[in-house]
């Protein structure tokens, strides 16, 4: 007696069968594969320009709020006269308010990357920058106060920012 053979027992079509379906399966799991390391590539990818275009609004973040506090000891120096303390409001003012357009600019640049829950921490803390009183409280508002406003605003909004991203890119505090 001898051993009989696959061919011997399917016949040529089946081992011709058998064939086609192995290499069907070859190329199913080929092309599956090819898919999750796509898959993986995008997100490790997209991780990767996140990571980036945070830091980027972050340093942009931080430099405007620290814009803002370079405001606040202007009112601390009794001997400054009026003249004096409104010219260098002034040019601090527009210093902050620059680091304010360079971080819209930034967030312009990097929107696409953001997560949705990110640009709705920014658009929440961004509304902070606006006055939410009456036009005669706005009148009454003194520049010391706007530059409070403003500093606490930028500060909420760093830190805010800064604890969405830090959850996003699953980074510990």
């Amino acid at each position: 007696m001898t051993s009989l053979e696959l061919k011997d027992v399917i016949g040529p079509a089946g081992l011709f069968l058998a064939t086609i379906v192995t290499q069907l399966a070859a190329i199913l799991l080929l092309s599956r594969s090819q898919q999750l390391a796509y898959r993986r590539f995008t997100s490790e990818k997209l991780w990767d320009l996140k990571r980036v275009a945070y830091s980027k609004i972050l340093s942009k973040c931080a430099k405007s709020r620290d814009a803002y506090f370079s405001l606040l000891p202007l009112y601390a120096f009794p001997d400054l006269s009026d003249d004096d303390r409104k010219r260098i409001h002034e040019e601090r003012g527009s210093k902050a308010l620059s680091a304010r357009d360079e971080l819209y600019a930034v967030m312009a640049d990097d929107y696409i990357v953001c997560s949705k829950q990110f640009l709705s921490e920014f658009n929440r803390t961004n509304n902070l920058f606006n006055f939410h009183g009456t036009r005669e409280e706005y009148r009454k508002e003194t520049n010391y106060e706007w530059a409070q406003r403003q500093y606490r605003a930028a500060n909420d909004m760093h830190e805010s920012l800064m604890k969405q991203a830090r959850n996003e890119l699953h980074l510990a505090d």
